[in-house]
């Protein structure tokens, strides 16, 4: 229970983080939820398909006014939101066979937020700063400062997500 519980305070945060740059998470979360789409078609399950589903296409029309340049941002409820859907359908549809778990496929899936919160967090307390007061050390601010474009970070994380998405579902079909 206790994994559990960090799994999704740390999921919620880290999609939280993500949210640096116009349409970033939007895209992000679309991605990761159609991967826990195919997942969830795979393994019959209906009702959550359809939940997954009319979350991807809620997403779809809120991106029409969140792509760069931004009318409308999702701010940290919205974030907070997605993040504990990702963290929840994640724990719930890496079950295989009954009561056993395979931790890999939620951990591949979500590798890109994990490891930008980790970086991040270590990168704070190497400086002797608080983990809490925001910096540019996320991906998508180092991507732009080393000259990046916003298109080009965009493309550069979206494909990092594609891939992490496509190793998870190689894992699930795997295990």
């Amino acid at each position: 229970i206790f994994a559990n519980v960090l799994w999704i305070a740390g999921i919620t945060n880290a999609i939280n983080w993500l949210d640096g740059i116009d349409g970033l998470t939007s895209i992000y979360v679309s991605i990761i939820l159609s991967t826990l789409l195919i997942i969830s078609l795979i393994k019959g399950f209906i009702l959550t398909s359809l939940t997954l589903l009319i979350l991807i296409f809620c997403i779809f029309g809120f991106y029409k006014f969140n792509k760069h340049p931004a009318k409308i941002l999702l701010g940290d409820g919205g974030a907070y939101f997605l993040g504990f859907i990702l963290a929840t359908f994640s724990i719930f549809l890496s079950s295989n066979k009954g009561d056993s778990y395979s931790i890999l496929i939620p951990i591949t899936l979500l590798s890109v937020p994990i490891f930008d919160m980790v970086f991040v967090i270590f990168k704070r307390l190497l400086r002797s700063k608080s983990i809490f007061l925001p910096d540019r050390s996320h991906l998508h601010h180092r991507l732009q400062d080393n000259g990046m474009t916003y298109q080009n970070t965009l493309r550069i994380i979206i494909s990092l997500v594609t891939f992490t998405s496509i190793g998870s579902l190689i894992f699930y079909c795997l295990i």
